[in-house]
């Protein structure tokens, strides 16, 4: 029998994973996690140009500082702004909440429903349904008049108990037998 030849080729039960400091390159079917967050670039078919969107062309300094006003002017901007048509009033009320939805159906609200592809109001969250929805609230409208009423009528609610609150407290307490007093008002003795 003859001994075996050496070769430079490791022994079986010798380990081949790479060191430390010896690296392998990666197989060219793996990614590298930044390629794979890129989407695949879309071509159109034949005859069909895009246009989703101008061409980009170089601002000057005065076009610059009138769009960079514009964009300081929208981000002061609140997300739930609203501006309605002529006689309308829009309010954002709670989608989940059935009782409050209800209530307001009672009082004559109703969900806004616009042409998305030419809106009259003016507010964000308008979705493809004509629908404007912002998280969990849908904007619902109501006549201006019937509005200006409720408005009024909370306010005549509030001044009446406001203003009865004395009367009603010493009222109360006489038919209820408990006595009740004025306290003199402080320096007129």
């Amino acid at each position: 029998m003859t001994p075996p030849v050496p070769t430079n080729k490791p022994a079986q039960h010798q380990s081949t994973s790479p060191t430390p400091i010896q690296q392998q390159a990666p197989p060219p079917e793996v990614q590298s996690p930044i390629a794979q967050l890129q989407p695949p670039a879309v071509v159109p078919p034949a005859g069909i140009t895009p246009v989703s969107a101008p061409p980009q062309r170089k601002l000057n300094a005065e076009e610059k500082r009138q769009r960079f006003a514009e964009l300081r002017q929208r981000m002061n901007r609140s997300q739930i702004e609203v501006t309605p048509p002529a006689g309308k009033v829009g309010y954002w009320a709670p989608m989940d909440d059935t009782r409050e939805m209800g209530r307001l159906s009672w009082l004559g609200f109703q969900v806004v429903h616009d042409d998305p592809k030419a809106p009259i109001w003016k507010a964000n969250g308008l979705k493809e349904d004509g629908r404007y929805i912002i998280g969990d609230v849908i904007l619902v409208e109501i006549d201006t008049d019937t509005y200006e009423f409720y408005q009024q009528e909370y306010v005549n609610t509030s001044e009446n108990m406001r203003a009865n609150a004395k009367a009603t407290f010493i009222s109360d307490a006489e038919a209820t037998g408990v006595p009740a007093f004025e306290v003199a008002k402080r320096g007129g003795r």
